[in-house]
């Protein structure tokens, strides 16, 4: 994240930069730390919806490839060791509920607090 960006607007600028899409609907799967007892990172996990394609800024030094492909393929991919980069399997595990349509957070949207924490709208 940026200096004084929020983690909602730090996941809109990373699709947008890094994936090449704007997003309509946003909802934050949790935290997670990748080294505690090492150093305070937290990775905010969100899952982007309604997707619009845009331009894709890569940085000089960063060469990505986007493929869309379903939920299940993915999970597939990681039980078949396709997938091995931990941030992807925990945000895709995480994200299991909601593609199961076991529970749904409110959806979080550009800018405006919602009562008592429960997202943006």
């Amino acid at each position: 994240m940026g200096p004084g960006e929020d983690p909602l607007g730090c996941a809109r600028r990373e699709l947008m930069e890094e994936c090449g899409y704007q997003a309509n609907r946003f909802e934050k799967l949790g935290e997670v730390l990748p080294a505690p007892g090492y150093c305070d990172e937290r990775v905010h996990l969100f899952v982007a919806t309604d997707l619009t394609p845009c331009a894709q800024h890569l940085d000089e030094d960063e060469c990505l490839t986007i493929h869309p492909l379903p939920f299940e393929r993915a999970l597939d991919m990681i039980r078949r060791g396709e997938i091995r980069d931990a941030m992807t399997i925990i945000g895709l595990h995480m994200a299991i509920p909601l593609e199961e349509g076991r529970f749904r957070r409110p959806p979080l949207a550009s800018g405006k607090k919602v009562a008592k924490g429960r997202g943006f709208e």
